[in-house]
This record gives structure tokens, sequence and C-alpha cells, in this order.
């Protein structure tokens, strides 16, 4: 049985509507990916279990992590988000103009914290500040410089960032 929770996240999972936000959901039931693209429920940047599987995991004992194209990867995950998710386009630079009723994202993949491979999504909001959330954890601003980087949390996440932007 699905409750009312989880139904609420069925009818509206990108949150087009804007019901859900940081003041009505609890922090662990989202991600860096539902709180940067303001849906505030758990993304994945696919749409199945087996692309998640061949998308995000790394078995090191089985690859070589000079073969492994952490850059590919975050292409495909950038087509489905702007295929999937409404008001979603991407920018060549984190310094592109925007709107009023627009916010940056910026997103990664690499091997992640775990080392197992991972993907991970930053903010930022009107005041220029980023902010990023790992898993469930709470949300944590992200220095300016470490944001523009070429890696992000301790060179967890090292692909080519990809900048999108997405409207209210």
């Amino acid at each position: 049985m699905i409750g009312n929770y989880e139904m609420k996240y069925l009818v509206d999972r990108f949150n087009e509507y804007g019901t859900r936000n940081l003041k009505n959901v609890s922090r662990g039931k989202f991600n860096c990916g539902g709180y940067a693209l303001g849906t505030y429920n758990w993304i994945l940047p696919c749409d199945t279990d087996e692309d998640a599987d061949e998308l995000f995991e790394v078995n090191l004992w089985l690859e070589d992590i000079e073969d492994i194209d952490f850059d590919r990867r975050a292409e495909i995950c950038a087509t489905w988000m702007l295929n999937n998710i409404p008001n979603l386009r991407r920018v060549d630079s984190p310094d592109e103009k925007l709107a009023d009723d627009e916010w940056l994202i910026g997103f990664k993949m690499g091997l992640g914290p775990s080392g197992d491979g991972d993907f991970h999504y930053i903010k930022r909001t009107p005041t220029g500040r980023f902010y990023h959330k790992p898993g469930s954890a709470k949300i944590m601003r992200m220095s300016k410089k470490e944001a523009l980087s070429d890696s992000w949390m301790h060179d967890s996440y090292t692909s080519n960032t990809i900048w999108l932007v997405r409207k209210k």
C-alpha cells in the first residue's frame, strides 16, 4: 500500500506545482538532486534500476579507473534530465545571466565518497551562495571556489560540470 507521502510524489514527480518545499518535506526524504532541482524527493537522473547500475556503479575490482568515462556518463544523465524534467535548460557557464524566477544547478559524476560510483548536484541561491545536500544528510554551504573547481567534495566528483537552470 502506498501512503500519502509516497502518493503525492507519484502525482507530481518533478514538483511542477510547487507543493513541496523545505518547510513541508523532511530533509531525509530527498537527496542532492531533489534539493538542487527543487523536486524535494529522491532523484536519480535515469529511468530504470538497470540504467542506474550502468551509470552510477563502479567496481574497481573489475574496472581500471582510467577506463571509466564519467564525462560521458554525466552527459547521458544531462540528456535524461533535459528530456524529462520540466522547465530545465542547459547553460554553458555558471556566469550565464538568469531570470529572477530561475536558479543555477551544477551536476557532476565520479567515484563518490564511497568509491563505487555516484553523482552529485549543487545549487546556487539568489544570494549567490552555493549549497549542496549529500544524500540524506543536511544541506550544507559549499564555497564558490569549490563549486567552480574541477572536482567536488575532496575529489569525489571529477567529471566536467554540467550547468543547468530551472525555472520556478
